[in-house]
């Protein structure tokens, strides 16, 4: 069986250890994806990435990459590229995550060839048919939700999305994975809480600005890295988290990086208004041992059947409240850290998930 993984354009910094590109976590999926699918015999991967100039990453050997576009050219050159690239590797599967107008013409594409084309939807705005990035509505949904062989949701609400607005579509839940081994622990804690995404308004990057102006006595980490076409407010986020002496700022962190800083830390805080499921840097903190402050979001058993953190339900005073008891109690946040833990275990192995992955992908 052979599988073509896609991988998005602003993958550089995984695959180049010296590239200070952000990423996001449906790239690290992916990623995570295609080293585990290597462990399998029966499987043959190859990892469809734009034509980056150096590749210089651990776990090389675990990947059959395929150079494909430059990431200035056109739709139209794109499409031709992966043409010629797919009648090269002649896989039976495509895997690819994140909406863009490229899925939905894969999806057709595919379907066209004779190759089976596997949609994972990376957030919940995408189940609705809009583009992540900026809402917009993407025009050919209907291509994908018609010519895709298999639609992976993170959760029930991105599923029960899909079968509304495309009944025949074949759609199953699947959560993210994690590769434990990359985990690290530390018993000297630098900060009290830490806070990793994009520098977006709706991830509510000042709430934990507030939550650190509120505690001056306490340490503070913030992971913010900049987005395109939203400089301005990065500064704006950037200089307000310069001037607050408790707070320690970094606008890039390797990938593997981010597991040290969390092992440093405390507690994590995620302030996002919504998300695609749990975002990776939340589970990758709960794997770490890290209880969960989520300010609005409340997905499936972290917070509710595994007790590993707290729903403030959009309060402040709630978010300050709960940390300051964990940052009290260490009897408390020994409890939650081992319950974070238990989840992440339960719930997201990469192992677990890429066999369901491989039993949905066979399965008629």
């Amino acid at each position: 069986m052979k599988i073509a993984i896609i991988f998005p354009k602003d993958s550089e910094a995984l695959f180049n250890r010296h590239s200070n590109r952000t990423f996001g976590g449906a790239n690290v999926q992916m990623f995570m994806i295609a080293r585990e699918l290597a462990n399998h015999s029966d499987v043959e991967t190859c990892s469809l990435i734009p034509n980056y100039k150096t590749i210089d990453f651990d776990d090389a050997e675990k990947f059959n990459l395929a150079k494909t576009f430059n990431e200035t050219d056109s739709l139209f050159r794109k499409i031709f590229t992966y043409h010629k690239t797919f009648r090269k590797i002649k896989p039976d599967f495509i895997l690819q995550r994140g909406l863009t107008l490229e899925s939905c013409l894969l999806a057709f594409y595919a379907r066209l060839f004779g190759m089976k084309f596997i949609f994972m939807i990376a957030h919940d705005i995408e189940s609705e048919g809009k583009y992540q990035k900026n809402h917009a509505r993407c025009s050919l949904f209907f291509l994908l939700l018609r010519y895709a062989y298999l639609i992976i949701a993170q959760n029930e609400l991105e599923r029960d999305n899909i079968v509304k607005k495309g009944p025949s579509a074949r759609v199953a839940i699947l959560k993210k994975g994690l590769d434990f081994s990359k985990i690290k622990n530390s018993r000297k804690k630098q900060y009290d809480a830490i806070w990793i995404a994009r520098c977006e308004r709706w991830k509510n990057p000042e709430v934990f600005l507030d939550l650190a102006a509120a505690n001056p006595k306490l340490r503070f980490c913030m992971i913010c890295s900049k987005v395109d076409a939203h400089e301005a407010y990065f500064d704006e986020v950037r200089n307000r988290a310069r001037g607050l002496t408790n707070v320690t700022f970094f606008d890039f962190v390797k990938y593997d990086e981010i597991y040290t800083l969390l092992a440093k830390s405390r507690v994590f805080c995620i302030t996002s208004d919504y998300e695609g499921d749990w975002p990776m840097t939340v589970l990758e903190a709960a794997a770490t041992g890290l209880p969960v402050l989520s300010y609005k979001l409340n997905y499936g058993g972290l917070l509710n059947s595994y007790n590993a953190g707290y729903h403030c339900l959009g309060s402040k005073d709630m978010l300050d409240t709960y940390l300051t008891n964990l940052i009290k109690d260490n009897k408390l946040l020994s409890e939650k850290s081992n319950k974070s833990i238990r989840y992440a275990n339960e719930a997201h192995s990469i192992k677990k998930n890429v066999n369901i992955l491989l039993k949905l992908i066979l399965m008629e």
